[in-house]
C-alpha cells in the first residue's frame, strides 16, 4: 500500500491517522490488531507526529523500529512506549548521513527480517520568512535531507520491502500557512507525488 502525501493516497494515511488519532495520545479506543505482525520504519519518531505515528503503529500490532538523531531521545521514546506494552526498538540515525540510512535498515532486518512499512518523517526546516532572504546553505539543506534523503531511504528500503507487497512512505504535510511562512518548504511539496509515481512500477501494493 502506497501511503503518500500527494492526492487519493495522501487520503488513505490521513484517514488512518484521523480514526485513530484519540488511540495514538493515548485514550482507550480498542486496537484492531491491523497491522498485526507488520514491522514499521518510522524516521524522526521521538515525538511530536512521528511520535504518535509509531505509538499507533504499535497499538495496532506493528513492531515499530524508531529513530531520532540524538540517543537520548530515542532511549526516552522506547522506554516510553515499551512501558505501554508496546513492541518498539530504536536507534540513532540522522536521514541526511548515508551511514546512519543504511545502519536503520539494517536493524529492521535483524530484529524482524522484513520490512512492511516506511515513515520518512523527519525532516528540517532552518528558516521562517521570506523567500528572497533563504540562503543558499538553508536552501541545499532543506532538498538534502527533506528530498534527497528521503529518495535514498526508500531506494535502501523498497527491495526488502517488494517482498512483501506494502509501502508506506509520509513525508512531513505542507500546509498553507507552511508555504506561506516558509516558500522553501513549499518549493519541495511534490516530491511524494512523483516518488510514489515512481514506486509504482515496483508492483508494490
Amino acid at each position: 500500500m502506497v501511503w503518500m502525501n500527494a492526492n487519493k493516497t495522501f487520503l488513505k494515511i490521513t484517514s488512518y491517522l484521523r480514526v485513530h488519532y484519540f488511540k495514538a495520545f493515548g485514550t482507550k479506543i480498542e486496537s484492531k490488531n491491523v497491522l498485526d505482525g507488520k514491522v514499521a520504519i518510522v524516521t524522526g519518531s521521538t515525538d511530536g507526529i512521528g511520535l504518535a505515528i509509531a505509538r499507533r503503529f504499535a497499538q495496532d500490532g506493528a513492531h515499530v523500529l524508531l529513530s531520532s538523531r540524538k540517543q537520548k531521545n530515542v532511549d526516552e521514546a522506547v522506554k516510553q512506549l515499551k512501558d505501554e506494552g508496546l513492541s518498539v526498538a530504536g536507534i540513532v540515525c540522522h536521514v541526511g548521513v548515508g551511514e546512519d540510512r543504511e545502519k536503520l535498515i539494517t536493524k529492521a532486518l535483524e530484529n524482524h527480517g522484513k520490512i512492511d512499512i516506511l515513515v520518512c518523517n523527519a525532516a528540517v526546516n532552518p528558516f521562517v520568512g521570506p523567500l528572497l532572504d533563504t540562503t543558499e546553505e538553508m536552501w541545499e539543506k532543506v532538498f538534502h535531507v527533506n528530498v534527497i534523503s528521503t529518495f535514498l531511504m526508500v531506494k535502501l528500503a523498497v527491495p526488502h520491502m517488494q517482498k512483501q507487497g506494502s509501502l508506506c512512505n509520509l513525508k512531513n504535510n505542507t500546509t498553507w500557512l507552511d508555504q506561506y511562512l516558509s516558500p522553501v518548504i513549499a518549493a519541495y511539496e511534490h516530491q511524494s507525488k512523483w516518488l510514489g509515481l515512481g514506486i509504482d512500477q515496483y508492483q508494490i501494493q
